[in-house]
């Protein structure tokens, strides 16, 4: 792989990281203001993707500082990271759209 195509597809991934992390983000506020009260069940719930999302920035920092030797390895592992943290988000937005008010 070229260092261009390893400095675009990089890109690519933290665009995706940074949509995630603004998702996590909207999901807490949006649980914050609602004045919703079983806050350890939310709670527990974003803190686990805040957990993910620590991880998949750290899995970030290793795969930007990588070797080319390692990246393809370390890619795979943020890749799966990243979709693992996108599902978690998203499950995590479809329990509390059945019970929370747009």
């Amino acid at each position: 792989m070229s260092d261009h195509d390893r400095e675009y597809y990089e890109t690519r991934l933290r665009e995706q990281l940074d949509e995630l992390e603004a998702e996590a983000e909207a999901l807490d506020f949006k649980i914050d203001s609602s004045g919703w009260e079983p806050e350890s069940d939310y709670h527990r719930m974003l803190d686990e993707i805040r957990i993910a999302l620590e991880a998949t920035r750290e899995k970030w920092e290793e795969l930007a500082s990588s070797s080319d030797a390692a990246w393809p390895e370390i890619r795979d592992e943020f890749e799966e990271g990243l979709a693992s943290l996108g599902k978690r988000i998203k499950d995590t937005q479809s329990v509390f759209q059945k019970i929370l008010p747009e």
